[in-house]
């Protein structure tokens, strides 16, 4: 069974924790302790029970036990924070930057936003856009296996459309290949025979949701045997 337990106030300085020699470890009052009082041990707590708001509240001595220096604990303020946890959570979190896709992935946005989507299936897959709404999420995947057979391709949702371009070094010596998205493209295909369309490790694919209903869409790659463009309309 517990009890209550009274605390013992000598003089005025309102003292509940008191270690014998080391000082006054605790204390409440409804005036701050003044600066060059004696007794209060470094790191001492006082309560201030006539505060108000959250930076007159409690306060800690960072002075020393023959001359106290009380200052409040403020605390950090975050009411002007915006992001969201799970939003912190996709900057922050350093150990889940790399998603490796090895199957047809559903995009995300939670999971996957400003993290770098490695491909590493030889027979291709496919990835699922979520719906575009102009919230400005990034997504990056680069190629980590170079696709033999089939494609990597981007799907999107609904009638979202793609903008952009495709640029694609072919290792002939000559300027690169430049492929632009628009008219109602809604797909990209990276493969094809001899890696037409890219699909070859260390491609770069980048899509940023810009507007409802578009992507925005850079791609940096390789292609090789007759090159075409990445882009289709489905």
């Amino acid at each position: 069974m517990g009890r209550k337990y009274t605390p013992h106030y000598p003089g005025n300085k309102g003292v509940l924790i008191e270690p014998p020699v080391e000082g006054i470890q605790l204390a409440r009052g409804t005036t701050v302790p003044t600066d060059g009082t004696a007794g209060y041990c470094p790191g001492c707590l006082f309560i201030h029970t006539d505060g108000s708001g959250a930076a007159d509240l409690t306060y800690r001595n960072d002075g020393t036990l023959a001359s106290c220096d009380f200052n409040a604990l403020t605390g950090t303020d975050l009411s002007a924070l915006a992001a969201t946890a799970a939003e912190i959570n996709r900057v922050a979190d350093v150990s889940a930057r790399v998603v490796n896709a090895t199957a047809d992935l559903t995009v995300v946005e939670a999971t996957h936003e400003g993290k770098v989507v490695t491909l590493n299936k030889a027979d291709g897959l496919t990835v699922t856009l979520p719906a575009a709404t102009g919230g400005g999420a990034r997504y990056t995947f680069i190629v980590g296996t170079t696709i033999t057979s089939n494609q990597y391709r981007w799907s999107v949702t609904g009638n979202d459309t793609l903008f952009g371009s495709a640029l694609f070094d072919d290792g002939d010596g000559e300027p690169a290949n430049g492929w632009t998205a628009g008219g109602g493209n809604n797909q990209i295909n990276l493969g094809g025979t001899s890696n037409a369309t890219g699909g070859v490790k260390g491609d770069v694919v980048e899509l940023i949701d810009i507007a409802a209903d578009t992507w925005f869409v850079q791609i940096r790659g390789t292609q090789g045997g007759t090159e075409a463009t990445p882009f289709a309309t489905v």
